[in-house]
């Protein structure tokens, strides 16, 4: 193998100072001892040594950077990870909180909603009572004059009509199907009995203010 003249080793320790693999001042010792070598050693092993050295040193020189330039990314991905764990956190505490403020609206719409419900209830216990108390009533002017009752009216088919033919004139009512049992006395409704006479509401209870004004003079 041809020996490397000095030029050539000067050259690289120029491209090793180039590069990165040597600082100046390791630089400047290199080129010193090539100089030396090249004046007073005639030796070639050695200046093959040098040579090592240099490269050596240039390898150890890459390899501290490629170790400098993971450890950075290795900080940097840590970092991004602690910002994200940070985010998580800082989401999950929002979603928390906006879950907490869903369930309290919720709850406070589900009591509303309890709340008229029951209200409704009591409503329609209240209305049920009159109904009742009304039934107890109709039924009994139902047992003083000819009556009749039967499912008559289509708007209404499940609720019976009342029918009863008042001295003042023709009365009708609707009964629930829970008042029914107040009317046991009184016959169905077939064909030979009388139908609607078309009165109104207005007019049925002005007969029966006509049927109280002249009470006195009715049997007992």
């Amino acid at each position: 193998m041809t020996q490397p003249a000095v030029e050539q080793l000067l050259n690289l320790a120029d491209r090793a100072e180039h590069h990165g693999g040597l600082t100046a001042a390791e630089a400047t010792r290199l080129r010193n001892g090539i100089a030396a070598l090249a004046v007073g050693i005639e030796d070639g092993g050695a200046i093959r040594m040098a040579i090592l050295c240099a490269e050596k040193a240039n390898e150890q020189k890459q390899r501290a950077k490629r170790y400098r330039a993971a450890w950075t990314n290795a900080r940097r991905r840590a970092q991004a990870h602690q910002d994200g764990t940070l985010r998580h956190t800082s989401d999950r505490d929002s979603w928390k909180g906006w879950a907490k403020k869903a369930q309290e609206a919720v709850q406070y719409w589900y009591d509303a909603a309890v709340e008229r419900l029951e209200r409704a209830k009591r409503a329609e216990a209240a209305i049920d009572g009159v109904y009742r108390e009304r039934a107890h009533l109709v039924a009994l002017l139902a047992a003083l004059y000819p009556s009749h009752i039967g499912h008559t009216d289509p708007s209404t088919p499940d609720w019976a009509v009342l029918t009863v033919e008042a001295p003042g004139g023709q009365l009708t009512w609707h009964i629930a199907p829970r008042d029914m049992d107040l009317f046991g006395h009184v016959r169905a409704t077939s064909r030979i009995c009388r139908g609607w006479d078309g009165h109104t509401t207005d007019e049925k209870y002005e007969r029966i203010r006509t049927l109280a004004a002249t009470a006195k003079t009715l049997p007992i």
